[in-house]
């Protein structure tokens, strides 16, 4: 069974503006006295980063996708991956037919209302109207 979990998470401890990375075993109570002051044998810690820019998430986004992509390509899911390529390559081809159909629409032009002959006679001349 193909699990989505690539490696164990990490347990990350904050305090005071500064995190810690706890790489010890994970039993509960090591992590508790991790959590209680163990932090501390770590020295200054790390500054906690600014949050991510909506750029830098697009970019995490299409990595994580790049890499499950990738492992279906290579039947690491069976065939659910070859279903989920599929799937994937016709995402993209409608996108990109939709992409195309816009262009096309807004570069083509403006319509002429009286192309379709709705308002002017067989002879192209206006209709009068008389009473």
């Amino acid at each position: 069974m193909y699990s989505i979990i690539r490696n164990f998470p990490s347990v990350i401890y904050m305090h005071r503006g500064r995190l810690y990375r706890y790489e010890g075993p994970r039993f509960s109570a090591d992590m508790r006295s991790f959590a209680l002051k163990g932090y501390e044998n770590q020295g200054e810690g790390e500054e906690i980063p600014p949050p991510t820019t909506f750029i830098g998430q697009f970019r995490l986004l299409g990595g994580s996708l790049y890499a499950e992509l990738e492992d279906a390509a290579k039947g690491k899911m069976g065939t659910f991956g070859y279903f989920v390529v599929c799937m994937v390559g016709m995402l993209i081809g409608l996108l990109i037919s939709i992409l195309f159909m816009v262009c096309y629409l807004v570069f083509s032009g403006p319509m002429d209302p009286h192309e379709d002959g709705g308002a002017k006679n067989k002879d192209n001349s206006e209709k009068v109207k008389t009473n």
